[in-house]
């Protein structure tokens, strides 16, 4: 029985060293809110604003988290390690004392702090186990929510509709795409239900990078757009390039809008039956990392959806 026990123990002293030397190497990640949004004012009488929630996966540590980079519509920056935003969970005042806060809400205004700026994109480098979700909600202007109503307590969430996320981890390089858009007919003003199609370009880095923009437009249920009418320039009269400064976050607002801006190159042009689906190819000039998304919003209610882009060309090769 003594032998059992000190194998036991021995067992035991093992695995609390295993675990104590987990918890200490466990090594920090970067994630990225693509998308940060501090009482941004939109059309219809919309309001963004944007809220990260970090979850606690261990009490007995406190996961730090710093900023490592801001993009903004006119360039942002590299964070200095030494001065850039950074959080902790803090410790519990209740029992059981030692342990940390499970939590941690971040809202626009903190992500943003010194960028000068009320939207833009961040990178996030997070020490510890936690997981990380985000959304963007439309609030109407309302406050956020109190957590306890006449305690002297930070407040919690905000109100509102908007589509929740988890933040990339990897940046893209290469083609991508974004395969759920969708537009309405500018030559249809008839159509009851109408969406806002926007696409956002992120620049991670401290250089310029170039990307080529392409929108495939799909018809209606019955109708098959001819192939000459498939690629619509985004950006610009000649070819469909977006060059990005360093650390620029943009956003196209209307995709649609700018896809019919050229015309179509048939006579008549076609009906597309009020709403129409699409896709966009997003072909980088080189391999420098970035970002991309789409947010779909519908003009009756500013109900948002949400879509980061993934990588490969959807098999862009075999369409035609």
């Amino acid at each position: 029985m003594k032998a059992i026990n000190s194998r036991f123990l021995a067992y035991c002293s093992t695995m609390a060293l295993a675990i104590g030397l987990t918890g200490a190497i466990t090594e920090a990640r970067q994630v990225t809110i693509p998308i940060v949004a501090d009482g941004v004012a939109g059309l219809n009488g919309s309001v963004w604003e944007t809220e990260v929630r970090i979850f606690n996966l261990n009490g007995t540590q406190s996961p730090y988290v710093r900023r490592t980079w801001v993009a903004t519509p006119e360039g942002g920056f590299a964070d200095d390690p030494s001065t850039a935003p950074s959080w902790s969970f803090p410790e519990r005042l209740a029992p059981p004392l030692g342990r940390f806060a499970q939590m941690l809400i971040l809202v626009g205004s903190d992500l943003l702090a010194g960028a000068g700026s009320k939207i833009g994109a961040v990178g996030l480098e997070i020490d510890g186990e936690a997981e990380v979700h985000f959304r963007t909600v439309e609030t109407g202007g309302r406050p956020r929510l109190p957590y306890f109503p006449g305690y002297n307590v930070r407040d919690c969430c905000f109100p509102g509709s908007g589509a929740l996320v988890t933040p990339p981890e990897e940046a893209l390089a290469g083609t991508s795409h974004l395969s759920w858009l969708s537009g309405f007919d500018v030559n249809n003003e008839s159509s009851e239900t109408t969406y806002r199609t926007n696409l956002a370009l992120i620049n991670p880095g401290p250089a310029p990078i170039d990307l080529h923009v392409f929108l495939y437009q799909l018809g209606s249920l019955n109708f098959e757009v001819p192939s000459n009418l498939n690629w619509s320039v985004i950006v610009g009269g000649g070819p469909p390039l977006v060059t990005l400064k360093p650390f620029e976050w943009r956003q196209i607002n209307d995709l649609y809008l700018h896809s019919f801006a050229f015309g179509c190159q048939i006579d008549p042009c076609p009906d597309y039956g009020g709403i129409a689906p699409g896709v966009v190819l997003i072909i980088p000039a080189t391999d420098d990392p970035y970002y991309a998304y789409s947010s779909i919003i519908d003009e009756t209610t500013n109900s948002s959806m949400f879509e980061l882009a993934m990588p490969g060309d959807a098999g862009s090769s075999t369409w035609f």
